[in-house]
Parts: structure tokens; sequence; C-alpha cells
């Protein structure tokens, strides 16, 4: 994933959407052992093969995301390093683009992301759920 991001993606976006690169988080993010680095070519489950969230913020996703999802379908190609690359509307495999409230609501199940750390604990009944992690890609 950290290959496909800097070979493809990244150039991608620095050439076709260079105002909405450095304000997208860019990562592996979701509830499987790739978020943190477990799997291998002997443990290829679920969402094995090139995997890159963007998140973005609110704002830019209405402006534009329905532009970016379309633009990054159309111009990536369909396969990286012998696998497929997938663009799943409900799932966090392949390349998905996906505003930080719509990330929170779906993912945290919170209205808002919270501000700081302590945050995380005063939210009653919305602790992060084990497993649940983010690998940086950059």
């Amino acid at each position: 994933s950290q290959n496909f991001y800097r070979e493809v993606v990244k150039p991608y976006l620095t050439e076709n959407f260079p105002e909405v690169l450095s304000q997208t988080a860019v990562g592996v993010f979701g509830t499987g052992s790739d978020t943190v680095g477990l799997d291998d070519v002997l443990s290829r489950d679920h969402h094995w093969g090139p995997r890159v969230n963007l998140i973005v913020s609110d704002r830019t996703f209405d402006a534009i995301g329905p532009k970016l999802i379309s633009g990054l379908k159309e111009g990536l190609p369909n396969e990286y390093d012998g696998f497929p690359i997938g663009f799943p509307k409900l799932t966090r495999g392949g390349i998905s683009v996906e505003s930080i409230g719509g990330y929170f609501r779906d993912f945290a199940k919170m209205e808002e992301p919270p501000k700081s750390d302590l945050d995380w604990l005063r939210k009653d009944g919305h602790r992060p759920r084990r497993g649940r992690s983010a690998r940086r890609h950059g």
C-alpha cells in the first residue's frame, strides 16, 4: 500500500488535485490486521492488495468529493503489482475517499472527531473499539 500510494496515487493527486493533497489524511484506516502491518504474502485474507484511504474535510468533500472519486476511478490503473484496484462504496478496501465527518460517523460512531486525547475518554459509550487502528503512509 505504501508503494502504491507513493508510485501511483500521490503523483496522480499532485498533478490533478494539488490543492487537495496538502489537506488530505492518507493512510490505511480500518479494522483489519493490515492496518498495523501484520498482513503478508502468507495471510492474504480480506483487504489484501493495494489499499489507500483518503480523508478530506467535510467542506472539501462537499465541494469536490464526487469529482475526486470519479477522477481517481478514471485516472488510476485497474491493477497494481498484479492486484486489482477497487473503489468500494461500503468497505475500506482498495481506494476510498471520505469526509472527516463521514468517517467519524461511520467508523467511530461519533458526530464529530474528538478534539484531544482526553476527549476520547470523555465520550460516554463512544470509546475506540478494540482492533481498530490506522497506519500512516506518507
